[in-house]
């Protein structure tokens, strides 16, 4: 039986405390908000480097990387480990940006690889409405962006684009979107 224990977290850090991550070394990360909402868990074969690029808008959490303010972290011996930890910790503490790794108990059955697609596209468009917060985006607009990087847009109205609208509160209105 495996048992995963959450407990060997280091303490939380703010973000100009990088130094207190052991470099060259594997393992979860958690971020947290200004208030302390645990916003993203991901995993990484070197915590510093990955941390680092997160907190420098570097990765695919661009469009909402200036909220972290804090993190923690977990050294791990092994990336099945880390694949592990990740899963676990995603699903026990339910960070707001990790909705792709999430199992929904109630819904035991395995996305699609367009679902799947389609929930990265919508969180992609709701991260550009985060980052705007307060401005409102056009169709035009959005596929714009989406193209110029390399996001494969699909129907904005579809059900599974919708759901993840809805569950961030976009808003639709006069053919632009808000949050």
């Amino acid at each position: 039986m495996i048992k995963i224990n959450l407990d060997e977290l280091s303490e939380k850090y703010k973000i100009n405390q990088l130094s207190k991550i052991p470099l060259n070394i594997g393992g979860i990360y958690l971020l947290y908000d200004i208030g302390n909402e645990l916003l993203y868990i991901g995993r990484t074969i070197d915590l510093s480097k990955r941390i680092t690029s997160h907190l420098a808008g570097k990765t695919h959490t661009v469009g909402f990387y200036k909220e972290f303010k804090y993190f923690r972290f977990l050294p791990t011996n092994s990336k099945i480990e880390q694949k592990i930890y990740e899963l676990y910790a995603i699903n026990t503490l339910l960070p707001k940006y990790n909705a792709i790794d999430i199992y929904d108990k109630v819904e035991e059955f395995v996305k699609t690889d367009e679902e799947i697609q389609k929930e990265r596209f919508a969180m992609f468009v709701v991260s550009l409405l985060k980052v705007n917060k307060g401005t409102t985006l056009g169709l035009h607009t959005i596929r714009e962006i989406c193209s110029n990087n390399n996001v494969h847009i699909y129907n904005f109205f579809d059900e599974v684009v919708q759901k993840v609208f809805k569950d961030n509160k976009v808003q639709f209105n006069n053919q632009k979107f808000s949050i």
